[in-house]
């Protein structure tokens, strides 16, 4: 059934009134009225109603206009993607009225992945000319993979890989050279592709597939490491990773170098050291301390589950720190109300956010992770508390909500943060608005800070100088260190001890003299 007449007058009054009241100017409206009735008369010529049209509808329309152009013209447009634009502009906001989405959204096939894609791309805040990048990329290898007769599914890195080796190839034939810079060529076909397989499958690049007996024992043994050290030891999650990724270290090295089946049967101390031996030389001495420890934990694991007879670990020598050896960095109190100074002057959004990440370090010296991590759960705006999932421990502890922190934190929500389905609190100031989640994000956001303010701390500069000043501010009010420690989520008193260090001052000013010595002037 075709459009009559007196529809396609009243839709295309309609569409003249639309555009007039989104105030289009007059001989915009003009072309686009004329644009939307060529395309109905095409459409009634084929025996269509405007409610019927698709996509090829409007492809085969197109192609009668421009073989109408060349022969009006003798050529092609000068801008054909220009010209092309002036007509499916119009035609797709009359289609809009009819029928809404327009183009419609497949429901299976490449183009409807590629639409979720997109989707999910604009969601996250990547701009439009990016997103068209990946989705010409991702096309691109949604065909090779077709031709190649596979599945996304079963899509390895090594398909990926022969894909951008055939794309070299055509470039080379196009061009009669390689790219000028390698790794940007590179980069600007993988980046849509892992887009597309992160999207489809939630992980890429995967992990690799185990390749031999020994790749599979590696493997096998260390998810065996980390459910011990989870269930047995009750570390918590950051802890657990940084155990198994060196048990992981060890593990190779001794495939490659001491073992030729998948055992440790031939296990002993001297290998312990020759691993030892390459690893600890460009470590610190704090450093050297925690390869051994998280070694030793794995020889104790190795022998409680069987794995080797004799236990290990003790035989496992580690540096000597000394207790109070070291005098942790802090920001004098001056320091930190520069930096929250600077910081609230920044009305931009990653100023706005830096404020917030600033003051919660500052006022309740937490860890860089603690922040990092934060939820919108975690705070309870109607009873004023905020919930903190400690990173070492895995504890959660109440604190009350301080009115400028609970400020800092609305300023950021309500003109700071992009509109993003993260739940965490913080998240980046580009695209990809994903959450920052690791600790790690916050050192370039403080050291920024550092150097905007003019502070120049006399020694680290990273997150964890808040949490010392912190420290030495409850020391000198007078709180006792069982609630200090409470406040930094320590689970002992011993681990609040090394503070008093920074309180020196404070302490020579209660010392007491001892008997027999005159008070030196």
């Amino acid at each position: 059934m075709s459009t009559r007449p007196t529809d396609s007058n009243a839709l295309l009054t309609r569409m003249r009134e639309a555009l007039e009241a989104a105030q289009y100017h007059h001989a915009v409206v003009n072309r686009y009225v004329v644009f939307a009735r060529q395309f109905l008369s095409h459409l009634a010529g084929s025996g269509l109603r405007v409610d019927d049209a698709e996509p090829h509808h409007l492809e085969a329309f197109l192609k009668h206009e421009l073989r109408r152009y060349r022969r009006r013209h003798g050529r092609v447009p000068t801008s054909m993607r220009a010209w092309r634009s002036l007509y499916t502009v119009a035609i797709h906001y009359l289609l809009r009225m009819v029928r809404d989405p327009w183009p419609p959204v497949p429901t299976q096939g490449p183009d409807w992945l590629l639409a979720q894609m997109r989707d999910a791309l604009t969601l996250s805040g990547y701009r439009p000319t990016v997103i068209h990048n990946y989705i010409v990329y991702a096309r691109q290898f949604l065909c090779y993979i077709a031709e190649a007769s596979l599945r996304l599914e079963d899509v390895e890195p090594q398909h990926v890989e022969a894909y951008l080796r055939g794309a070299l190839r055509r470039y080379r034939r196009s061009h009669g050279c390689a790219p000028r810079v390698m790794t940007a060529w590179r980069s600007s076909h993988t980046a849509g592709i892992h887009q597309l397989l992160r999207f489809l499958r939630g992980q890429w690049p995967i992990a690799p597939t185990p390749r031999t007996p020994q790749d599979s024992w590696r493997e096998s043994l260390c998810s065996e490491l980390e459910q011990w050290l989870r269930e047995w030891r009750g570390l918590a999650a950051s802890s657990t990773v940084a155990h198994v990724d060196e048990a992981r270290r060890f593990l190779s090295w001794y495939v490659c170098t001491r073992a030729s089946v998948a055992s440790f049967n031939d296990l002993q101390l001297p290998d312990v050291d020759e691993f030892l031996k390459g690893r600890c030389p460009p470590l610190r001495r704090v450093s050297r301390k925690n390869v051994t420890h998280k070694l030793r934990c794995f020889l104790r694991f190795l022998h409680a589950t069987g794995h080797i007879q004799r236990d290990l670990a003790s035989g496992v020598i580690s540096p000597t720190l000394y207790a109070f050896e070291s005098i942790p960095s802090a920001l004098l109190p001056e320091q930190v109300a520069a930096v929250l100074a600077s910081a609230r002057q920044d009305r931009s959004p990653s100023g706005l956010r830096d404020h917030a990440v600033l003051i919660l370090l500052a006022t309740y010296g937490l860890r860089a992770g603690e922040v990092a991590r934060l939820r919108f759960e975690d705070v309870d705006w109607r009873a004023d508390r905020l919930w903190i999932r400690h990173t070492k421990t895995d504890a959660r502890s109440c604190l009350p909500l301080v009115p400028a922190v609970g400020d800092a934190l609305l300023d950021y929500l309500r003109d700071g943060r992009p509109s993003t389905a993260a739940r965490e609190i913080f998240v980046r100031v580009k695209s990809p608005f994903s959450a920052l989640m690791r600790g790690s994000s916050l050192y370039l956001i403080v050291r920024k800070r550092f150097e905007a303010a003019g502070v120049k701390p006399a020694g680290k500069k990273g997150p964890h100088t808040f949490r010392h000043a912190r420290a030495v501010s409850l020391l000198r009010a007078s709180v006792s260190t069982k609630s200090i420690g409470d406040l930094l989520g320590h689970r002992s008193v011993a681990s609040t001890a090394p503070y008093l260090k920074l309180a020196s001052d404070d302490l020579r000013a209660v010392a007491l003299e001892l008997p027999g010595q005159e008070a030196r002037p």
